[in-house]
């Protein structure tokens, strides 16, 4: 239960101009790991020391040891009984991404099974590729 209220403590913003004052939107506008714009497609989260990052950009950061748990702009040094918690409550996000990622692909494949209406020959290439995917 402790991981999942430090990883929750972890600040979880989305993009847009609701959510960042102008001067704040203007100073943050790449992920320090990534070096991608940080823009309303991707989660973020925000470590103690207030920088933000992609949330798979930082759960990737801190589960590499040789990073010593630190925050890669500042190196400000998250606890080690803190950073175990926060280790695997993002690997348990990154997991529950994955599913929900698995799922909406497979609801699209779904989608595409149905507009062939049952309809399938060995000379369509879509029969080998749906089959056999």
């Amino acid at each position: 239960m402790a991981f999942k209220n430090i990883f929750m403590s972890m600040l979880t913003t989305i993009f847009g101009p609701r959510t960042l004052s102008k001067s704040r939107a203007a100073a943050v506008v790449e992920c320090a790991v990534c070096l991608s714009a940080l823009d309303g497609e991707n989660g973020r989260r925000v470590l103690p020391c207030l920088h933000e990052f992609h949330s798979v950009c930082i759960g990737r950061w801190l589960a590499t040891p040789h990073f010593k748990n630190t925050c890669p702009v500042c190196s400000f040094v998250l606890l080690t009984t803190d950073l175990v918690a926060v280790r695997t409550a993002i690997a348990i996000a990154m997991i529950v991404e994955a599913y929900d990622a698995s799922q909406s692909l497979r609801g699209a494949l779904q989608e595409h099974d149905h507009d062939h209406n049952g309809k399938r020959g060995a000379g369509d290439s879509c029969w080998f590729y749906c089959r056999y995917w």
